[in-house]
């Protein structure tokens, strides 16, 4: 029951409790109680196709229905915050020009794809500005909140965060970005670091410097 069924099925919940997950040990439904089932059933079906044609594909509708349907990994409220967050360094790159280079670089999509094992290089000592770096560190730090709060080790391939993994691996391709990541990693977590280089390609400290 998710609130939006007819008043037929809502009316027949408010008397009896349990339905939807009546006993089948009584198998003599009731007229009601049949037709109950019967249009929660039908309100489920049309909800769940809802935006499919005829003759679709039932491979291409298991796919979205595997998307469209997936549970949440996080709640909206992680979300929303770190959503917020981005819009906030989104701005700052807007009202500041020198920061325009920077952000065209974190954003290409043109940069040639990796081969396997293969790592993006760093961009020169020295290429970058106080401003550049201050803006890196909080593009990093972002990633691990979103990494911890949205579990990103076991929820990576989660529909809601396809665009937090999009973003995540074009800034990993910026040389710039790059570069900070090679100063400073060592001031994040241990787990953050192992997941960067599995999924970003950023290096890491081999063996791991722990304290």
């Amino acid at each position: 029951m998710s609130g939006d069924e007819d008043v037929d099925v809502t009316q027949y919940r408010s008397i009896h409790p349990s339905f939807p997950h009546e006993t089948t040990a009584d198998q003599f439904f009731s007229e009601d109680q049949f037709e109950s089932y019967r249009k929660l059933g039908q309100h489920i079906v049309r909800i769940s196709l809802r935006g499919t044609q005829r003759g679709d594909h039932p491979v291409a509708i298991a796919e979205k229905l595997a998307d469209v349907l997936a549970p949440s990994g996080c709640s909206s409220e992680a979300f929303l915050t770190h959503t917020k967050t981005l819009d906030r360094i989104w701005e700052r790159f807007r009202e500041t020009p020198t920061l325009h280079p920077f952000f065209d670089e974190l954003m290409r999509q043109t940069i040639a794809p990796l081969a396997a094992g293969q790592q993006a290089q760093a961009a020169p000592a020295g290429a970058m500005s106080n401003e550049e770096t201050t803006i890196a560190l909080e593009l990093i730090q972002l990633m691990e909140n979103v990494y911890l709060d949205l579990r990103l080790d076991d929820f990576w391939s989660h529909p809601d965060n396809r665009g937090w993994a999009i973003l995540f691996m074009r800034w990993a391709r910026s040389p710039l970005f790059r570069q900070v990541w090679e100063k400073t990693r060592r001031t994040f977590g241990i787990r953050f670091e192992y997941f960067c280089e599995a999924r970003l390609g950023l290096p890491r400290d081999k063996p791991i410097v722990r304290g």
